[in-house]
């Protein structure tokens, strides 16, 4: 499922704006302002400043990162938006919908848009859940099961430090599934007192430099 792989330098990612709300998060290496998260991304990665509260992308016309306002020349990226803001997203499939963000992350590969992760405001477990729920629902994305008997275990178990398949569920890709691909994921910022992040990505066609799921998101002073 998506996004965001080790990469060389770390860097700092996500304001974290304690939100208690719904909607489907990611994966991955953003950069927003108050507390913080973090996570590593490639050293040229490049934060755009807010350029807005709402941003609204329509890829039922096409995937040209020119046309979305891609400002890092012929760079794969990262482009790092700042939150908290509203994305209105459009996919080439016809799917769409609104969501809240706090920090979202895009990468281009030949002038094409590749990647998309977007990053919601850290939360408890209950909040978290709920929003990846919605972003289930809201894509048409099975994977209900899964997270439910995640997170019975994480209520039971905690961060589950000594849980074999580490603390993070992702909603697993299906290999025949058609582009645009779409993933959620709830990874865990290992704060107590908001220990989760939903992410969610699209992937918008194979490509070699397509960034695997993040692991975590890591507190930077660790």
């Amino acid at each position: 499922m998506v996004i965001i792989m080790p990469r060389p330098k770390p860097f700092v990612t996500a304001v974290v704006v304690c939100l208690a709300a719904a909607t489907l998060a990611v994966v991955a290496a953003l950069m927003l302002s108050r507390a913080v998260i973090g996570s590593t991304v490639p050293s040229k990665a490049a934060v755009a400043p807010p350029t807005g509260r709402k941003l609204k992308w329509d890829f039922s016309r096409g995937l040209s990162a020119t046309a979305m306002g891609w400002p890092l020349g012929t760079s794969n990226g990262p482009w790092l938006i700042d939150g908290p803001g509203e994305l209105e997203i459009v996919l080439p499939d016809g799917r769409k919908g609104t969501f809240a963000f706090a920090g979202i992350e895009v990468r281009q590969e030949g002038g094409l848009v590749r990647t998309v992760g977007v990053l919601a405001a850290a939360e408890q477990l209950e909040p978290a859940c709920q929003r990846a729920r919605g972003l289930l629902d809201a894509w048409g994305l099975s994977g209900h099961q899964s997270l439910n008997a995640w997170y019975e275990k994480r209520r039971r178990d905690g961060l589950g430090d000594r849980d074999t398949e580490g603390p993070n569920w992702a909603d697993r890709f299906d290999h025949d599934q058609p582009f645009p691909r779409v993933g959620v994921a709830v990874l865990t910022t290992y704060r107590s007192d908001i220990p989760w992040c939903v992410q969610w990505n699209v992937i918008f066609a194979r490509s070699a430099s397509t960034p695997p799921v993040r692991s975590h998101a890591t507190d930077p002073s660790e």
